[in-house]
């Protein structure tokens, strides 16, 4: 399955996995995204390769990497880092 989560908006997969993220789940979340109008974004604790990467930056995929020790969490592309700063500023605004 591509989706752990699915929204009106997104739809979301979290690889909580050792080995960096490859190219075929990036691609699984952009077709689902992409045939049902949303955005996607795919959450990782370990990275991901750099042709997982390059495709998701040229699909608009938003790469994330979650730290849950340090409870932090960073883009690992142009759109995921584009994610991160709007959530940033949004709970920055709601706090």
């Amino acid at each position: 399955m591509a989706e752990d989560v699915d929204s009106e908006a997104v739809v979301v997969s979290v690889k909580h996995q050792t080995a960096p993220v490859g190219l075929k789940p990036v691609r699984e979340i952009a077709g689902v995204a992409a045939a049902e109008g949303k955005r996607s974004l795919v959450f990782t604790c370990s990275g991901y390769i750099q042709q997982a990467e390059a495709f998701a930056s040229s699909a608009g995929v938003a790469l994330l990497v979650y730290d849950s020790q340090a409870g932090s969490l960073r883009g690992a592309n142009p759109t995921g880092v584009a994610f991160t700063e709007a959530g940033s500023r949004a709970i920055r605004r709601a706090g």
